[in-house]
């Protein structure tokens, strides 16, 4: 049956107000079409473009402007942390069409308002050069982690919320278990949200896993104190914890940026790829020094009393070039990322030792590994957290009312966006 085709398409429009009726066929004409009540049509579209209204590709006539001298009307002298200069050219209109904070800076009767020439110190170049070419082309490109933080403080300085945006977006595309501590600090640092929820997460998904990385050892303590609060944590047991707080407060790293011999440092560091587990047998005599008065002889450490016990015979010793600060411009280092936290480990270990839930290791574990550790006992806060421990052994009849400390933790479930 010829179902009347036509050679030319149908323009559906006001010349054309019928919509094809004219090829409709009846019911009875179908008949012969319908089995069981059913009807089945092919039906084939072919969607031809218009090229009759098509608009000619855009170009940002900002793109030439970037870091031009041409019709700039403001320069930014920009010192990085190593003390070199570079001098970047702007264009007052567009910066403060950005940005209010510039908007500010350039129309408000401030000090920059009156200048040509702006200083801007301990500033990164390539992410001040990011920076400016997200503003004249609205594109944001992010070449590594160390990028996407030095750009992200830029951004969150002059109030671009835009490029703010896009650099957290690409930390947590970007979060693994290597660097999920550093982006999780950044987070902490610029009040993301968002990201540090998404850090808190991953964390409590794959804790186990991390306990067992170095990056975990070079963690910042407010963040890890942040992830053990968590009652949702992936994790054998409590033991694990609390060998991991032990082995963070025993970790050294001996870098020293202010050794430096041709531009690298002089000294090694020690990088740990698989974690002992804590030895009773074992100790380390670098913590004597920073032992309470009273508290641990060094015979005593030397028979593995008072001890941040940890066994380092598979230590594998770099250069400190992994950890170097230099700030290359045309070569970033993506081993900076994230750098190890440098402060006081013994003065931080107390916060970290509130958050092992101490009731819920066995009995035997406790009076072997947790009291005859010297150094861990000489915490002013221990006294309360081992009462507490045995308080729960000795008299489950009154706990009644159970707290997050008396119980285990639960498991997280991986959430699929």
């Amino acid at each position: 049956m010829d179902f009347g085709k036509m050679e030319l398409p149908v323009w559906f429009c006001d010349k054309h107000s019928t919509w094809g009726e004219e090829n409709l066929m009846s019911l009875d004409e179908m008949d012969r079409f319908i089995s069981n009540d059913t009807v089945s049509l092919c039906v084939k579209f072919e969607i031809q473009e218009s090229i009759i209204d098509a608009l000619p590709e855009a170009v940002n006539p900002f793109d030439k402007l970037v870091n031009s001298p041409k019709f700039s009307d403001i320069a930014f002298r920009v010192t990085d942390d190593s003390g070199r200069e570079k001098l970047f050219y702007a264009h007052k209109g567009i910066l403060a069409s950005s940005s209010k904070v510039f908007e500010a800076m350039l129309t408000n009767g401030m000090k920059e308002t009156f200048e040509d020439e702006i200083p801007l110190d301990q500033t990164n170049h390539s992410a001040f050069l990011s920076l400016l070419t997200s503003i004249y082309t609205f594109k944001v490109n992010i070449t590594s982690l160390s990028n996407a933080e030095n750009l992200l403080a830029l951004a969150d300085k002059f109030e671009i919320m835009p490029v703010r945006e896009e650099c957290l977006r690409y930390f947590r595309l970007e979060m693994n278990t290597d660097n999920v501590w550093g982006i999780w600090a950044i987070a902490e640092k610029f009040s993301c949200v968002k990201t540090s929820t998404a850090c808190r997460d991953f964390v409590a998904l794959n804790l186990d896993t991390l306990l067992d990385k170095q990056s975990t050892l070079c963690a910042d303590p407010n963040i890890l104190r942040l992830a053990l609060e968590n009652d949702e944590a992936n994790v054998t047991s409590e033991e694990k914890i609390y060998e991991f707080v032990v082995r963070w407060a025993n970790y050294s790293y001996t870098g020293d940026s202010s050794n430096k011999s041709s531009g690298k440092h002089s000294s090694k560091n020690t990088r740990v790829d698989t974690l002992p587990p804590i030895s009773s047998s074992s100790s380390s005599d670098s913590m004597l020094s920073e032992l309470p008065k009273g508290v641990g002889s060094s015979s005593q450490l030397a028979e593995g009393k008072g001890s941040m016990d940890q066994d380092f015979s598979d230590v594998e010793t770099i250069n400190d070039d992994y950890y170097d600060d230099d700030d290359d411009d045309e070569t970033e280092d993506t081993h900076k990322f994230p750098r190890p936290w440098k402060g006081d480990r013994l003065a931080a270990l107390p916060s970290l030792l509130k958050c092992v839930r101490f009731p819920v290791m066995q009995k035997r574990y406790i009076v072997e590994k947790v009291e005859g550790n010297a150094v861990v006992m000489a915490a002013e806060v221990m006294k309360d957290l081992i009462i507490e421990a045995y308080r729960f052994h000795l008299m489950p009849e009154a706990n009644i009312h159970p707290t997050n400390r008396t119980k285990h933790r639960r498991r997280k479930s991986k959430i699929i966006d």
